[in-house]
């Protein structure tokens, strides 16, 4: 809430915007890289750090946006990004048979946790390929039917529903 205020009381500027941008995601990056040193350092506040990193990336991308509104298709290299926006609900709804399988797959090979963030990167993909293939073989064939079952007929103008 407080990083909504001052978004909303400060006029954006374009190198703070972007030196916003830099400091937010450098401490985001810093916290998954150096998370088992900060912890011990940090304890609890550790949470503040994340909760301040996260509000100044935040400003410094709506500010970003504001100056820079982005052009409607993404650019070249941001496709994968545009698509994981576009099937977000459906990896929202089955993320978790991939990342159920992946733990037990994890387990199951008695893999090192040392090894554990290269996991990461394989178990997203499987996530988007999930999502995308929901969305092309449940959700947009659902949605189609149902928009022709519902929209079939043609509403009637607004006069015709009035009681005379």
């Amino acid at each position: 809430m407080i990083g909504a205020l001052l978004a909303a009381r400060f006029k954006p500027q374009y190198l703070f915007s972007r030196a916003l941008c830099l400091v937010g995601g450098g401490c985001l990056t810093g916290m998954v890289i150096a998370e088992k040193y900060l912890w011990p350092l940090l304890g609890n506040g550790i949470f503040l750090v994340l909760t301040f990193s996260t509000m100044c990336l935040l400003i410094g991308l709506q500010w970003c946006h504001a100056m820079n509104p982005p052009h409607p298709r993404p650019g070249w290299g941001w496709g994968w990004l545009h698509s994981m926006g576009r099937h977000s609900y459906e990896i929202y709804l089955t993320h978790m048979f991939v990342v159920f399988s992946g733990v037990a797959l994890f387990k199951s090979l008695g893999a090192s946790m040392r090894w554990g963030m290269l996991w990461y990167v394989p178990m997203v993909l499987l996530c988007w390929l999930l999502g995308i293939a929901v969305a092309r073989y449940f959700s947009v064939p659902c949605d189609r039917a149902l928009r022709r079952l519902l929209l079939r007929h043609e509403r009637l103008p607004s006069s015709a529903m009035m009681l005379p």
